[in-house]
């Protein structure tokens, strides 16, 4: 079986560009509503706590998405060339490819994601960047170098993670 490079289409991209920062739109005001009480439901302290690390999960994946539209658009705009893995953030916020609130996890203190390769020097089902694996109980965030956001269970995340480590030409 022969593995096939999977190719993005610009429209594709500024679509999901487009939906993701309406999702974020909507999931902050829902955030927002749930957190202060003000929602239209009534809800239990239990039920309005697994509402927030709900949220908080779909809003950390946005953030994660928006990170990689980030550096696929930066290459676009720079004859296909990628920012310094060393300096991405910086790279990224002051060509305002991004904001630099989405640098940091939503969840608990916040910490950054960690890129580990860019997107065009991989497989579309190889790594880019993965959030804190102690943010979530129930896995980790990851983004793939096709810019799809998926969470994995915290053995799979390993597995994958060494096996592209392992795999790396030094």
């Amino acid at each position: 079986m022969t593995q096939q490079r999977q190719r993005f289409s610009w429209a594709t991209l500024l679509a999901g560009i487009i939906i993701g920062a309406i999702g974020m739109y909507v999931l902050g005001a829902v955030v927002e509503r749930i957190r202060y009480g003000d929602s239209p439901v009534r809800m239990t302290k239990a039920q309005r706590a697994e509402a927030q690390l709900k949220a908080d999960l779909l809003r950390s994946q946005s953030y994660m998405r928006s990170i990689v539209q980030g550096l696929i658009m930066y290459a676009s705009n720079n004859n296909q060339t990628f920012p310094p893995i060393s300096d991405w953030q910086t790279a990224l916020v002051n060509g305002s490819y991004i904001d630099p609130d989405v640098l940091s996890s939503p969840v608990r203190d916040g910490g950054e994601y960690t890129l580990i390769a860019m997107p065009a020097e991989l497989d579309a089902e190889k790594l880019v960047l993965y959030e804190d694996p102690n943010n979530h109980a129930s896995g980790v965030n990851v983004v793939f170098a096709d810019a799809h956001v998926e969470q994995l269970a915290h053995d799979e995340f390993q597995r994958l993670l060494a096996e592209q480590f392992s795999n790396a030409t030094p």
